[in-house]
């Protein structure tokens, strides 16, 4: 399982409406799963500051949470499909654009009222 949950300082009504789509797609591809294993929540309108910069800038951070532990060279291909879908998605610099990768044990991750670990047993 793998969710990936996307805060942005973008206005709601200037986030596409596809973009949750497009990225389960493109994660799907780099990581040869299926889309269905993709579970992605966009929470536009957050309130976000780089630093002691004195205005707002517009940004994106992300948190790729996944079962699948991966070596860097993987999250590389990650991050650059990631950055690359945001950018054109969200019309953003991929300077502004901040993805952290945590990978979870299958026993910390649920759905269907049981673990994923559990599920697989």
């Amino acid at each position: 399982m793998q969710i990936v949950r996307i805060q942005t300082n973008i206005r709601a009504a200037d986030v596409p409406e596809k973009l949750e789509q497009d990225v389960s797609y493109g994660l799907s591809v780099v990581m040869e799963m299926p889309s269905d294993k993709f579970v992605v929540i966009v929470e536009p309108a957050v309130r976000i500051r780089i630093g002691f910069e004195a205005k707002e800038t517009t940004v994106a951070v992300v948190q790729f949470q996944t079962t699948r532990p991966s070596p860097r060279t993987e999250n590389d291909i990650y991050a650059k499909k990631l950055t690359s879908i945001l950018c054109d998605q969200l019309k953003l610099d991929s300077s502004r654009i901040f993805i952290s990768f945590d990978f979870r044990d299958a026993k910390s991750f649920a759905t269907q009222g049981k673990t994923i670990a559990s599920l697989y047993e």
